[in-house]
């Protein structure tokens, strides 16, 4: 019986390469983000000024929400700050939601510091305190946030794709350098792995010249079954394993 040959190409993106590929793309996403909100942050440091203001209403909302993985709807309730501030003789106002401690805290005419952008005072930041307010306007505890969570996602996913390369470029530097031998299957084994809620399988194989090897997973009816002869290749060498014809192409 023959099998599907698989390049290079087929096995870095596969499944799993998909999926690290995923985690590459949206960690380097994140890290753009990140650097875009750092230059923000170091902005609103450099060139922002404070200012008091006045809160001028209070108010809550509701909204549909869900809480982290949880597929249940539920009522949420932000609690809204209208204010206003002064700058260079105008008076420009502003709105913002802050948590339930802070809101019941404030009252109308409560003094609030802010900062704005001497360049654009309609950009403001406020954390609803009469003391303080972040210099960074807010932007640089994201900034760190988006960095440090695409930092992961794109060592995870650049580790793994790279991983699956070398993987792929060995299994076909073996199977077009080394010896062909014959074998037999010894066994079908289930692994660990899952894929598309499908449980991966892999088969166990002793070659004529009394070697042991196995393969790389794969659905279970795309291997053949124990007793059926096979192909594989040696690494000459000895340093790499053997591989099954059906897990490497020449490609």
């Amino acid at each position: 019986m023959a099998y599907d040959n698989r390049g290079v190409f087929r096995q870095v993106f596969g499944v799993l390469g998909l999926i690290f590929g995923f985690f590459f793309v949206i960690g380097s996403i994140f890290v753009v983000v990140a650097w875009f909100v750092w230059g923000s942050a170091q902005e609103f440091a450099r060139d922002g000024v404070d200012v008091m203001g006045r809160v001028e209403k209070r108010w809550e909302s509701t909204r549909e929400c869900k809480d982290d993985n949880s597929t249940v709807t539920r009522t949420c309730t932000d609690f809204n700050v209208g204010y206003s501030y002064e700058v260079g003789g105008k008076r420009l106002h502003g709105s913002g939601t802050t948590g339930y401690d802070t809101y019941a805290g404030l009252e109308e005419g409560s003094p609030i510091k802010l900062r704005y952008l001497a360049s654009d005072p309609g950009n403001v930041a406020t954390s609803f305190s009469a003391e303080t307010v972040d210099a960074s306007g807010g932007m640089g505890i994201v900034a760190l946030i988006f960095g440090g969570l695409g930092g992961i996602f794109a060592l995870i996913g650049g580790g793994g794709l790279v991983w699956l390369i070398r993987r792929a470029l060995q299994a076909r530097r073996v199977r077009m350098t080394g010896v062909a031998r014959g074998a037999v299957v010894v066994a079908q084994e289930e692994t660990s792995v899952t894929v598309n809620d499908r449980r991966m399988w892999r088969i166990l194989w002793k070659d004529d010249a009394g070697s042991l090897g196995q393969s790389r997973g794969r659905a279970r009816e795309d291997l053949p079954v124990a007793g059926e002869r096979i192909t594989v290749y040696a690494d000459p060498t000895g340093r790499l394993p053997a591989v099954w014809e059906g897990d490497s192409g020449t490609r």
